[in-house]
């Protein structure tokens, strides 16, 4: 489930596979993005940080993530500056990667460094 204060981001989400509802699993996440169009800038270097079973992501004023992986719960800060694109082709597989890595996991500086190539370009 998605919650947004922002329909661009929702028109950004690939589209349902199927027209039936989807019923709620223990896979499922619910996600709240919240668009902020007072706070400017682009995407930064990424710092991350796993404490238990929460995983945060600062990437600058543009991006700040939560995800809590024992309620299956992901909020996230979006700044003015994240357009569509930015959101479809950065932020979605990395929240998608985020959600799908065990907390505490050696992965994390593996995660980091795939971002920050995607950042640089």
């Amino acid at each position: 489930m998605v919650q947004t204060n922002d329909s661009a981001l929702l028109a950004a989400l690939p589209p349902a596979t199927s027209s039936r509802p989807v019923e709620p699993d223990a896979l499922s996440f619910d996600w709240k993005l919240v668009r902020d169009n007072d706070v400017a800038g682009p995407l930064e270097q990424p710092l991350l940080m796993t404490s238990g079973t929460v995983t945060t992501a600062e990437l600058g004023s543009a991006c700040l993530l939560g995800v809590d992986h024992q309620r299956r719960e992901l909020l996230c800060f979006l700044g003015a500056d994240v357009d569509a694109r930015v959101f479809q082709e950065v932020l979605l597989p990395f929240f998608c990667r985020v959600m799908n890595e065990v907390p505490g996991a050696d992965n994390l500086g593996n995660r980091q460094k795939h971002l920050e190539g995607i950042i640089n370009g």
